[in-house]
C-alpha cells in the first residue's frame, strides 16, 4: 500500500533546510479514509447511526481534544502547524472508530486487510536491501535512498581488523524510515503468531506461514533493534500464556523454531552487521546512541519548562530550535526517540495522563482476548524506543487503529471471527 503518498501543501524550512516535522501535507490515505467514512455513512443512510452510537470513546477523545486545544492556545509556538497535527489526529482517531463501529465487519476481516497490505511492502524492503538501493516513485510516496549518501539509514560493517569495511542500506519498504518498516512487520508477526489458533483452515495457515517467513526477513533487513525486541517480548508473553496448554505449546514451539531457523539461515552471511547493531561499536552506532541520550536531556528541559499542557501538538522540534541562540539546520532537530516522552512534551502531563488512562481502560476491558496482550507489549516496546507513533503520519494511522480496535474488542462492538 502507498503509505507515504502525499501532496505537500506547504513546505517549511528551518535553519535554511527542509523541515519535515514542520511541513503540511495531504496524504492519499487521508483521502481514502474520508471516502470510506462517507461510503459507510450513506450505506447506513444516516438514520441508524444515532441508535448505534456509544459515546464513551468519542467522549474520551473530546476531553483529549480539549486538552490539546488549551495547550496550543496557551503554549503553542506555531498555531498553523499545531492545527495541522490536531486535524490529523481528529480525522484518524474518529475515523477508525467510526469505521470499526458501523461497517459491521468482523475484526478478523480488518486484520486480514491490514496484513495483506504489508506483504508487498515486505517484498519491496527485501529487494531494497538485496540491491542496496531504493528507487523513488512519487505516486507510491517512495523516496530514493542510496547507502553512499549522507542522511540515509545504513549499518556499518566491521572487518577482522576492527575497521569499517562497508555501509549497508537498511530496508525502508514503503515507509519513511527503516524503524517504522521493521516495527510494523514485527507487529504483524506477533499478531499472527498470537492468533494462530484462530485460523482453522490449513490453506490459510499455509499462506500465513509464508507471510511470516517474508515478514521475518523484512524485520531482519530493517536492522531495527526495537523491532527485534518487540518480537522477543511478544513471543515471551505468548509462551507465558500458553505454557500450561501442552498442545498449544507444542504448536508454538514448532512454529517459532521454524521461523528462528529460517531467520538465522539468512542472518548468517550478515553476522558482521548483527555484531555492529548489537555491539554498538561503530562510529554511526555510537553517534546514534549519543543523539538519543542528548534527545532525552532536551525533552526533559522542554517538559520542565511547560509541564502541564506541553509545548503544543506538533511543536516539539520548533520548540527545540527556539532554545538555541543560533538556529541549526532542520535535520539536527529530531523528536525524542520515545513516543511516550514525546507525548508528554507536546501535550503535557495532563494530556498524556488522560491518553494513557484511556488505553489502560480499553486494555482492561479487552483483557479476556488473549492476542491483545502480546500485541500490546510489542507496541509498548516500540513506543519506548522511537517517536514515529506520534510524530509521523504512518504512526498516527496505526496508533489510532489499535486504540479504536482495542475499544471495540473490549466493548464487544465487533466480533473477532
Amino acid at each position: 500500500l502507498p503509505w507515504s503518498t502525499r501532496l505537500i501543501v506547504k513546505a517549511n524550512y528551518l535553519g535554511g533546510e527542509y523541515w519535515e516535522y514542520g511541513t503540511v501535507s495531504l496524504y492519499l490515505s487521508d483521502i481514502v479514509l474520508v471516502l470510506s467514512i462517507l461510503t459507510t455513512f450513506f450505506a447506513q443512510r444516516g438514520k441508524r447511526l444515532k441508535k448505534q452510537i456509544n459515546w464513551l470513546y468519542p467522549g474520551w477523545l473530546a476531553v483529549l481534544y480539549l486538552i490539546i486545544i488549551i495547550g496550543l492556545i496557551s503554549n503553542g509556538i506555531s498555531y498553523y502547524l499545531g492545527l495541522f497535527y490536531f486535524s490529523r489526529i481528529v480525522v484518524w482517531s474518529l475515523g477508525w472508530w467510526f469505521l470499526l463501529r458501523f461497517n459491521n465487519w468482523p475484526l478478523k476481516k480488518w486484520i486480514s486487510c491490514l496484513l495483506l497490505g504489508l506483504i508487498i511492502p515486505a517484498f519491496l524492503g527485501i529487494s531494497q536491501f538485496a540491491n542496496q538501493t531504493a528507487s523513488a516513485n512519487k505516486w507510491l510516496g517512495l523516496a530514493a535512498h542510496n547507502s553512499g549518501e549522507l542522511g540515509t539509514s545504513v549499518v556499518e560493517s566491521l572487518g577482522n581488523n576492527g575497521q569499517i569495511s562497508g555501509r549497508w542500506l537498511r530496508a525502508y519498504g514503503s515507509f519513511d524510515q527503516p524503524n517504522i518498516f521493521g516495527g510494523v512487520m514485527a507487529m504483524a508477526i506477533v499478531l499472527v503468531i498470537a492468533g494462530w489458533s484462530l485460523f482453522k483452515s490449513n490453506f490459510i495457515r499455509s499462506l500465513l506461514l509464508g507471510s511470516l517467513a517474508i515478514w521475518c526477513l523484512a524485520v531482519l533487513f530493517s536492522w531495527s533493534r526495537a523491532a527485534w525486541l518487540a518480537i522477543i517480548f511478544g513471543l515471551l508473553l505468548i509462551f507465558i500464556f500458553i505454557w500450561k496448554n501442552k498442545a498449544k505449546r507444542k504448536r508454538m514451539l514448532i512454529l517459532t523454531a521454524f521461523l528462528s531457523i529460517w531467520t538465522f539461515f539468512w542472518l548468517w552471511p550478515f553476522n558482521e552487521l548483527l555484531h555492529s547493531r548489537v555491539g554498538g561499536q561503530t562510529r554511526l552506532e555510537q553517534k546514534s546512541l549519543n543523539e538519543r541520550r542528548d534527545s532525552y536531556n532536551e525533552a526533559s528541559f522542554l517538559i520542565k519548562d511547560r509541564p502541564l499542557f506541553g509545548v503544543g501538538l506538533g511543536n516539539y522540534t520548533g520548540a527545540s530550535s527556539l532554545k538555541d541562540e543560533t538556529e541549526k539546520p532542520a535535520w539536527q532537530y529530531q523528536p525524542v526517540h520515545n513516543a511516550i516522552i514525546l507525548i508528554i512534551a507536546e501535550i503535557g502531563y495532563l494530556g498524556a495522563a488522560w491518553l494513557i488512562f484511556g488505553w489502560v481502560w480499553f486494555l482492561w476491558q479487552a483483557r479476556r482476548k488473549f492476542f491483545v496482550w502480546p500485541l500490546t507489549i510489542s507496541c509498548f516496546c516500540l513506543m519506548m524506543f522511537d517517536h514515529w507513533w506520534w510524530s509521523l503520519h504512518s504512526g498516527i494511522i496505526f496508533l489510532w487503529f489499535f486504540s479504536a480496535a482495542l475499544f471495540a474488542i473490549g466493548r464487544h462492538e465487533t466480533k473477532l471471527l
